[in-house]
Order: structure tokens, then C-alpha cells, then sequence
């Protein structure tokens, strides 16, 4: 997003005028976002729409539906994947994937809410935005939804074999397996079913495993009759291009069809407590965990739609428990009676009224009246003594910094966040506007906070201590129910079929041979002709080019990139890691999290912490590793120091960074055993939730240095080396260590400096003269221990699942521009084409992927909550062989199309300017980065043939698994060569550090 933001010439219609078939009823200037507003109703069906006419190019239209349920079914999600199944003017098995393809989307998804689906989709070129518009639509408001549709995204009983087993297959079936699976994402449903147990919220609308065979495709198509209709639409349109256009498209094509329904999709809200309840029950877990228990209180509060409450809600957050001196935060944790908190742990306004939870996780199910008893006295003292002015200050300046902020979710792009802040109150009968004007009520708020913390104190006295609308959650792992849900299937086909007689099972047994063959059956030509494309002569033939300038301050080199940043200024400071001993390397992630929350110079943790959120927008470090450009053998590792303010903060942002750099206190012992546990929990439960990153890190690091690297320092690696420490308990030796890798990482002769600003002028000198106060001493590179270890036994690592992550990883041998660039063609067809038809629509995984890497010499395969191991490690071979016999032409032009969408894909202000200034530090050179376009421009389908015969020839690819126990040992009985091993050493064992 490299545009100035600022209000795009809106079309001259007033208030009260109509345009196709519109009537505009509300016109506003947004100072906030630089936007004007536009509001319109659809005369004739009733469908509302919303446009933010910005100057930025990345237009985004979304069209969503209020989608409550009645059961756990999970409708709306099998729904949401079916609608973009084919449609009446694109009957194609699969158009999504089509414009996966052949499109220059920077965003293509569709989202099942608890109330809500949203359909949104983003690009950057006019033609192209207005292909997928129009894809969209008639998905939703014409989609085909056949009863194999229905099947393989939803479920069917599988019987290939008419006289073999039968099983139960689908896409969202298997993906919410992987869901419930997870043992914080079980106690996040139930818990907020719980705390709103007569609205829809009580039922699982992604759909419980368990209820999920109980859907009936009659009960399918109905729910779309019900509710996917204009006059149940919100349509969200966000950039550059008129609104006009967008309107008489929307009429001509499609709400012209249809007349106004009256549809009952109201979200009733919660009806208020007499008094608290409690509610106790157990989560899957793996067996070291079993019998830890999560403890969370959870409040009702504001209504949704109130934006004045919503900005409340999140300064109490960050007030609680949002920084180190928080009074809830360290009040559970200086507990001892759990770990950390728990990931509930916070404010949440996305549902029809917002509620706040706190509570540990990794604690027992007994303690759970004393942390009950110590979070109400928590909060009746610091209620009693008036809160802290400064903690709450900076409550309010960090809440304030990340409404005005340009950036993303971490997950979706700008606009997408925008549309969703309008969401949050449309859907609910309030002003769609209400949150993108956060400049009012944020001002009522602050004249409060001028008269002292009264105010704050009493409204927090009736959110919690008098609100009798409060739950407290007591949630237990359970291994024995982990290892249940690996049989969920088993025990659900023989309780479904335990009636069956031949005529059922020769019926189940046609329905899938047709299943079968639809999913098989190449796309009709006519139907593939229907769908509209971009040409590669569309393409624009350039990179775009991101402002820089090479200086130096104080003699340490630099980078300024002038990019609007809505007045925030952002500075990255970036030390050599290779200058760590390999024996502390480990120990790195721990010190990237001490360094950005301890205390420093004459400031302890705790007020370290209020001087960040008074000052800045946040601060934090990171290690980077990639592979340089010149040799992929050699690596750029840096530890990242990143801080965010206003510039007339950017000196308090400075002299933190000094205090930091300086003077550390790195050895609190107290600090370091929470965050330990902190790190430890984090990257254990991110491993259930996104394995195939994991695995695929697992297999590429016996390939690449750079990959190695980044195992031991983020991966399955990193978690054993923490487990271990924890069970060591020596928070003394940890404290040595961290400060042994900060003597040897903070060196001015090291640094490099980035900021990114509208307008940096004035950081200079401030800059340089704190670059001045760093220590400075010769430096010396470590070389990083590396020996690659290709085709030695694949990992199989156990986790309690019941589906896989599976990996495969490739050597790239050509570094140069021309076959990385083919590498990419062939990863992208990959992934949208065979990947996708065999792992995905065949197999029934949530996805299946393929990556080829600008940083780091490997390419991968990858498959994502998937019920196969062996079947889909075939696939992986089947799909580069397809490839190596030759795509057609128009596969080319796609996968062509597809990359040059991801290499112009948007990015925040930060990422653009840090992610130059990394480029321009690994030798990506603009030139460089051209030559990879180019490349990708011209290639044909020879190229990608060719690199798909270097990957097949290739002797040294490795595997990764991991899965459920009885998945790994099936494919080792099999015949596949598997080391199994269990995630974590049993308790009272040590692991290999």
C-alpha cells in the first residue's frame, strides 16, 4: 500500500438520489481513514451496500449474509465452501480454484462466522476485480450446490469397494476434526456457547465432528434458500474505483432478479444473568498433558454496536492483562497456581455483545475457586484504590495508536479489517460506521480521563465485580479423549451403517464410485471458457519500486524509506546473529522475548512496560535467517529490533531502545520462568493448529543451512529445547545466557538502521546520536554446524490428532533467477492444480500446498489436516511427474498469472519498507527481483518441465509427518520408511537438547 490514503473523488450523488436501482441514504466524510462513506439500499430487494472511496488501488468487495444456526451441523461452513462450487453462469466443478489460478487477487477466501459468512475478494487491476465480483456473485446468489458438492465438501459414507470397509469422508468434516482436536480451540466454543447459551452462539457453526453426518442435503439447500438473498445481503466495497460501476453491475446482473423477502436472521442478543453460572468439562490433550486445566472467568459486557464501549472494552484489556505491570496479568501469574495465561485471555467484540475473559492455563482443575477468589480481589483493590493514571494512559495511547495504524490482521489485508470493524456493528441493526469513526468517541474518552480515573474505575466496577453475568470455565485435559477423537470415525461409521443391508451398502457404494468420478473428471471446456480471464499480456511488466535511500548514521549504514504511514514512524535496527556461538543459538527466541519486556537502565519490568505504552506503539525483536543471493550456502542472520511512535515520540522510542541496549536486566528470574512457559505453551499449541508449517521446517532442515537454522530456533527443535528447560527450572543459567548473547549481538560495528516514514527528516540526527551510545567491540562470525542429511528415515512426530501434516522437501540446486522464477510456476501449479484436485477434493484434507522459496534454497510439498499419510506422499511424487510430462498452455498462462499476483501482492507500510531494506541486505537487488519477473513472464511449459525432472531426479528430498499414532503406524506397516517419535519426552525424561 504504497498510496497516500486520502479520499478518492467520490461520485456526485446527494443524499436521496438513485442510481441503478440504489438510493443513497447516507454520505460521510471519514477523517479517520481519509475516506468518504457512501451508504445505499437497494430499493427493490432491500440489500444494503457501503462504499469507502479511498485512493488505494486494492480494491476489495465483500458480500455477507447473517447466518445463525440452530444446530451443530455446521451449515453455514459447508455452505460457505459449496456456494464456490460451481454456479449457474460458471458451471465448473471448482471456479474458486480457477481463480486461484488465473487471477491477480491480492485476497480470495470466504469466512463462516458464528453469525456471519463473508465473502471477500481484492486486486489491484480494474478487469480483474471485476472478473471475481462477478464470480462471486453468482456463486452466492446462484451457486449449483449438487448433491457430490455436498459430499465431498461437506461428508459422505466412502465405500470404493463394495464389499470393503466404509469410512466417512469430506473437506470441512476432516477440518473440523483437526479443530477439535486442538484443546484451545475446544475451549474457546464451549466456553462462549456457555456464556451465551439462548442465542446462536450456543451451536457450533463451523460444524461438530460429531453432528456434522447428521446434516441432510435437503437441510443444506434450505439454509441457503433461507439466507443467502439480497435482502439478507451486506455488501462492503472499499477503493479507488467508482462505486457507480459497481452499483449497475450489481443491478443488471443480479438484484434485478430478485424482490424483496422478509428473512428472519435477526442475532438476538444474550438476555442478561441474575447471577453467575459455572460450567466444567474436559478438551483433548496430548498425554503430557493430561489433567492440566484451563481456569477462565468470562463477563458479559457491551452491546456490540456501541463503538464508545467497544474502545472502553479493549483499554480495560490492555489495562488488566495487555502489559507486564497489568494488575490481572501479574496477579494470575505471580500466582504459581498456573503456567501463563490462557489464550481466551482478553477483550472480543466480534459477536452481538462483547465480553472480556481472564484466566490461566496449565494449572489444575482444584485451583479453580482460588483463582476465582484471586481475580475479584485483583480487580476490587485496584477498583478501590483508583486505577493506576500512568498504566492507564498508556492503555489508552496504545488502544488510540492501533485504530489510527495501516496495517493488517496478520491473516487480512487492510481493507478486509476495515470491512470487518463495519461488520461489527451492521449486522447487529447498528451504524456499519460506527467503528471507523473512532475519532468522537475517543475523545469522550480522553475529556474523562482529564477529571482522573473515576470514571474508568466505576465502569469497571459494574463490567466485573457487579455484573452478575459472569461464567466460570474449568476445562481439563483429557489424553483418554484425545485418543478418542482418533477414533471418532470408526466409532460413527459403525453407530450409522450398523443397520445397513446390501441394498444400502450397493447404494453408499454407486454414490461413491459417482462421487468419485465427478472429482476425477476433467473440467468441461465450455463451461472453463465461461470463466473470465486476464491474459499474460495484462501483466504490468515491471516490479513496482519502493522508495529508498542509502545513508548512514554515525557511521552505521542505513535505509530510509518515504512511504505514507499515516503519521506513524517506523524503526528497525538490525544486529549480526552470526556473531552467536552456536551453543546459545537455542537459547535466542527466549532472549528476543526477555529483551522486549524487561527492564532496563533504573526501570524494572513493570515500569518498563507503562513506558512502552505511553510512549510508543509497541517495540519487539525477532531473528531473521535466510540465505544469501551470491550462496545459498552462506546465511544473513540479524536479530531484528523493531519499535513504532509518533514522531514527536520518536525520542522516548530512542532512549528505550538505549536503556534496552545498555543496560538490560535480562537475569529476573521471575520474568524469565513465565516467559519460558509463556514461549513453551505458545509453540506447542501453534504446532496442533498449523503442523504443516512444522513438518515442513522438520524436513527442510536436513536439506538447507538457512532451514536448519530456523528449526532450531522456531520449530519442533525449539519446543524440545524449551520443555527441557523448563523441567531443569534454572532460571540463573538462562539469565547467564541471555546476557551472553546480548554482549555479543549488541555492536554498533554490526548495526544497521531502517526507518520507514512520510516524512523521516527530522529521526536523522536523533537516530545517530543514539546509534553513538552503542557498544562497540570487534566482531566475529560463527559458522553454524550443518551436515545434511537427506533420505534417512522420514520424522513421524505423535501428536493427539486426528488428522496429519505431511511434508516432503527438495534441494534446490540453481539459485540463479531464471529457475528459481520456473520453481515458482511449478509450486503454484502445484498447489492449484493436482495438490489441490487429489489431497483436497479427492482425499478430503483442508488443503494441500506446494512452496518454492526467494530465501531459502528448498522446495516442499505439504498437505494441511489431512486424513491420509501414505496416499498423500504418492501424491507428491504423481504431481511433479504430471508436471514433468508438460502443462498446457493455458496451465501456464494461470500459474503465470497467479505468481505475478503474489509478487505485486500489498503490503502495510512496515513490511514494505523493512521488507526493502532485507532484500537490499541479502543482495535481492531490484535488479535481481526483476530478473525473477521476467523469467516468470516468459516461461513456457518446458521450464516448469524441466525444473519438475530436477526435482524427480533429485536423490536428497527428505520427509516430515506429523499425526495421530495410528496414521503413522498404518503407513509404516505399509512400507514407509518412518522414525516415529513422540512430540515431547514423557515426564521424567530429558530430551536431546
Amino acid at each position: 500500500m504504497t498510496a497516500r490514503l486520502s479520499a478518492a473523488p467520490a461520485p456526485h450523488i446527494a443524499v436521496g438520489d438513485r442510481r441503478h436501482g440504489f438510493i443513497l441514504e447516507r454520505r460521510e466524510e471519514i477523517p479517520e481513514l481519509r475516506a468518504v462513506a457512501l451508504l445505499f439500499n437497494h430499493e427493490q430487494t432491500g440489500a444494503r451496500l457501503l462504499h469507502l472511496a479511498t485512493d488505494d488501488p486494492n480494491n476489495l468487495f465483500c458480500i455477507g449474509f447473517r447466518t445463525p444456526v440452530a444446530d451443530d451441523t455446521g451449515v453455514p461452513h459447508i455452505l460457505e465452501h459449496s456456494v464456490l462450487s460451481g454456479s449457474r453462469k460458471f458451471p465448473l466443478k471448482d471456479p474458486f480454484k480457477e481463480m486461484l489460478k488465473g487471477s491477480l487477487q491480492t485476497f480470495l477466501n470466504a469466512m463462516t462466522y458464528p453469525d456471519k459468512t463473508l465473502y471477500p475478494v481484492a486486486s489491484q487491476v480494474e478487469a480483474d476485480f471485476r472478473n471475481l465480483m462477478d464470480v462471486y456473485c453468482d456463486a452466492v446468489f446462484h451457486p449449483l450446490l449438487t448433491p457430490e458438492t455436498f459430499a465431498q465438501e461437506g461428508w459422505h459414507f466412502d465405500l470404493p469397494d463394495a464389499d470393503g470397509p466404509v469410512d466417512i469422508r469430506g473437506i470441512v468434516y476432516n477440518e473440523m476434526k483437526g479443530v477439535f482436536s486442538d484443546f484451545h480451540s475446544h475451549v474457546a466454543r464451549r466456553t462462549v456457547g456457555a456464556l451465551f447459551p439462548e442465542t446462536t452462539y450456543r451451536h457450533e457453526s463451523g460444524g461438530d465432528p460429531q453432528a456434522i453426518p447428521a446434516l441432510t442435503y435437503e437441510q443444506f439447500k434450505n439454509f441457503h434458500a433461507a439466507f443467502y438473498h439480497p435482502s439478507n445481503a451486506f455488501i462492503f466495497r472499499y477503493g479507488n474505483l467508482p462505486v457507480t460501476d459497481t452499483l449497475a453491475f450489481l443491478e443488471q446482473n443480479y438484484l434485478g432478479d430478485f424482490d424483496r423477502l422478509e428473512i428472519d436472521s435477526a442475532i438476538t442478543p444474550q438476555p442478561a444473568w441474575t447471577k453467575p453460572r459455572e460450567i466444567a468439562f474436559s478438551a483433548p490433550c496430548s498425554p503430557e498433558e493430561d489433567g492440566s486445566a484451563s481456569v477462565i472467568e468470562l463477563w458479559l459486557w457491551d452491546p456490540a454496536t456501541d463503538p464508545q464501549a467497544a474502545i472502553l472494552g479493549r483499554i480495560f484489556s490492555h489495562y488488566l492483562i495487555g502489559t507486564q505491570n497489568s494488575p490481572l496479568r501479574r496477579a494470575l501469574i505471580d500466582s504459581g497456581l498456573g503456567e501463563d495465561l490462557d489464550d481466551m485471555s482478553g477483550f472480543d467484540a466480534d459477536l452481538v455483545q462483547a465480553y472480556f475473559a481472564a484466566g490461566l492455563r496449565h494449572t489444575r482443575p482444584e485451583h479453580a475457586g482460588e483463582i476465582q477468589q484471586l481475580i475479584r480481589k485483583t480487580l476490587q483493590e485496584d477498583i478501590d484504590r483508583g486505577l493506576d493514571e500512568e498504566l492507564l494512559e498508556g492503555a489508552i495511547r496504545r488502544v488510540e495508536f492501533r485504530l489510527r495504524e495501516i496495517s493488517d490482521s496478520g491473516h487480512y489485508p487492510y481493507p478486509l479489517v476495515l470491512a470487518e470493524r463495519c461488520y461489527r456493528a451492521w449486522i447487529y441493526g447498528g451504524d456499519p460506521l460506527a467503528h471507523l469513526r473512532f475519532a468522537a468517541p475517543l475523545a469522550a474518552i480522553k475529556e474523562h480521563r482529564q477529571q482522573g480515573t473515576a470514571f474508568f474505575a466505576d465502569r469497571l466496577r459494574q463490567l466485573t465485580l457487579d455484573n452478575p453475568h459472569r461464567l466460570t470455565a474449568v476445562i481439563t485435559g483429557s489424553a483418554a479423549m484425545g485418543a478418542e477423537l482418533g477414533n471418532l470415525t470408526g466409532r460413527q461409521v459403525a453407530e450409522l451403517t450398523k443397520d445397513f443391508d446390501a441394498d444400502d451398502r450397493r447404494r453408499q457404494h454407486e454414490l461413491t464410485r459417482k462421487l468419485h468420478a465427478y472429482q476425477a473428471a476433467p473440467p468441461d471446456p465450455a463451461a472453463l471458457a465461461s470463466l473470465p480471464r486476464l491474459k499474460v499480456a495484462d501483466l504490468p511488466r515491471e516490479n513496482r519500486v519502493v522508495p529508498v535511500e542509502e545513508t548512514v548514521f554515525a557511521d552505521v549504514p542505513g535505509f530510509i524509506h518515504r512511504i505514507f504511514t499515516a503519521g506513524i514512524v517506523y524503526l528497525d535496527l538490525a544486529f549480526d546473529l552470526g556473531t552467536v556461538p552456536p551453543s546459545l543459538l537455542p537459547y535466542v527466541p527466549l532472549y528476543t522475548a526477555m529483551i522486549s519486556r524487561c527492564g532496563a537502565g533504573d526501570y524494572d519490568f513493570r515500569e518498563m512496560a507503562t513506558r512502552v505504552s505511553l510512549h510508543t506503539g509497541g517495540i519487539g525483536c525477532a531473528d531473521l535467517c535466510v540465505a544469501e543471493v551470491a550462496d545459498p550456502d552462506r546465511l544473513l542472520t540479524r536479530l531484528s529490533f523493531h519499535g513504532r511512535a509518533l514522531p514527536e515520540r520518536f525520542s522516548d522510542l530512542l532512549a528505550i531502545f538505549t536503556d534496552l541496549f545498555t543496560a538490560p536486566r535480562l537475569s529476573d528470574s521471575r520474568l524469565l520462568r513465565d516467559l519460558l512457559r509463556e514461549q513453551r505453551n505458545d509453540l506447542q499449541a501453534g504446532i496442533v493448529h498449523g503442523g504443516h508449517h512444522y513438518a515442513v521446517s522438520l524436513a527442510a532442515a536436513r536439506l538447507a543451512r538457512s532451514r536448519a537454522f530456523e528449526e532450531q530456533l522456531d520449530g519442533i527443535s525449539q519446543l524440545r529445547f524449551l520443555e527441557n528447560l523448563v523441567r531443569a527450572d534454572d532460571p540463573a543459567d538462562i539469565g547467564t545466557k541471555l546476557v551472553a548473547i546480548h554482549r555479543h549481538v549488541i555492536n554498533r560495528r554490526t548495526c544497521l538502521a531502517s526507518i520507514t516514514a512520510g516524512e523521516p527528516t527530522a529521526c536523522r540526527e536523533p537516530l545517530a546520536a543514539m546509534l553513538t551510545a552503542l557498544p562497540e567491540a570487534p566482531s566475529a562470525t560463527e559458522t553454524f554446524p550443518f551436515t545434511p542429511a537427506p533420505d534417512t528415515a522420514a520424522a513421524a512426530i505423535e501428536i493427539t490428532s486426528s488428522v496429519n501434516f505431511v511434508a516432503r522437501a527438495w534441494p534446490i540446486r540453481d539459485w540463479e533467477p531464471a529457475p528459481l522464477a520456473h520453481l515458482h510456476l511449478l509450486a503454484r501449479s502445484l498447489s492449484t492444480g493436482c495438490l489441490w484436485d487429489r489431497i483436497r477434493v479427492e482425499g478430503g484434507a483442508y488443503g494441500g500446498m506446494a512452496m518454492a522459496s526467494s530465501t531459502h534454497p528448498v522446495f516442499a510439498c505439504a498437505s494441511y489436516r489431512d486424513p491420509h499419510l501414505e496416499r498423500t506422499l504418492k501424491v507428491f511424487q504423481e504431481g511433479l511427474e504430471a508436471a514433468a510430462r508438460g502443462l498446457s498452455a493455458t496451465e501456464v498462462e494461470q500459474s503465470i498469472i497467479g505468481t505475478i499476483g503474489r509478487i505485486d501482492a500489498p503490503k502495510t507500510p512496515h513490511n514494505l519498507g523493512y521488507g526493502e531494506t532485507v532484500s537490499r541486505m541479502i543482495g535481492r537487488s531490484p535488479e535481481h527481483r526483476q530478473a525473477i519477473r521476467d523469467a516468470v513472464l516468459s516461461a513456457d511449459s518446458r521450464d516448469i518441465a524441466r525444473s519438475a525432472r530436477r526435482l524427480l531426479a533429485e536423490t536428497g528430498s527428505t520427509v516430515a509427518v506429523i499425526g495421530s499414532a495410528a496414521a503413522i503406524e498404518a503407513a509404516r506397516h505399509a512400507g514407509v520408511n518412518l522414525h516415529r517419535e513422540p512430540l515431547l519426552p514423557a515426564r521424567g525424561e530429558r530430551g536431546t537438547e
